[in-house]
């Protein structure tokens, strides 16, 4: 991942790595499989709160029990995965360690500020590439109707605010995996960020 500098106009081109395409190790697969447990469990969860708050009538069990559904789950929960990996950190995990956390308790630990700018730098490439094929630029404000965005530019340059929902972002999935009962390990920043 690497930004682009060209010349003296310092085009800004991203370049992202596609997290789809990382393997989620044999070793992972249980967390995985606990992952999309937890979440298939907490959108049965949610539909009882509502039922329970008269805000909706009783949902069916099976539809989320589907086969559809178990298969998006476990893909929810794969990419959950592919996202620490894609940006280098290592996970580890042991199926036998049972207890599970509220993602929104879990502090994340100072040696994983490496891996949470990593993220965010990642979240950044993508949304601009995203961002740049719907015919956005660069520009010192926003504008929907010229297609401009000051975010569209170097991590280093981008605007706090813009920055900020990269850090939520990746705090989002970092504290996922964590509260799995899995640990992570940093990657090597200096390579990721790179910048030409």
């Amino acid at each position: 991942m690497k930004t682009t500098h060209t010349g003296e106009n310092k085009e800004y081109r991203p370049s992202p790595v596609s997290k789809e395409n990382i393997k989620v190790p044999d070793h992972l697969q249980a967390l995985v499989k606990r992952i999309a447990q937890h979440e298939q469990m907490g959108m049965v969860s949610m539909a009882a709160d509502l039922v329970t708050s008269g805000q909706t009538e009783v949902p069916r069990v099976d539809t989320f029990l589907t086969e559809e559904e178990t298969a998006l789950w476990q893909r929810t929960a794969t990419l959950f995965v592919q996202e620490i990996l894609a940006a280098g950190g290592v996970i580890s995990f042991h199926p036998d360690f049972e207890k599970i956390s509220d993602p929104d308790s879990i502090e994340i630990p100072a040696e994983l500020k490496d891996l949470r700018e990593a993220i965010a730098f990642r979240r950044h490439e993508e949304w601009c590439e995203w961002q740049m094929s719907r015919g956005y630029r660069h520009g010192p404000i926003f504008d929907g109707d010229n297609l401009k965005d000051p975010g569209l530019t170097w991590w280093s340059k981008t605007p706090e605010s813009h920055r900020q929902e990269c850090y939520e972002y990746a705090d989002f999935y970092i504290r996922k995996i964590l509260s799995m009962g899995a640990t992570i390990q940093a990657p090597d920043l200096d390579s990721i960020l790179e910048e030409n």
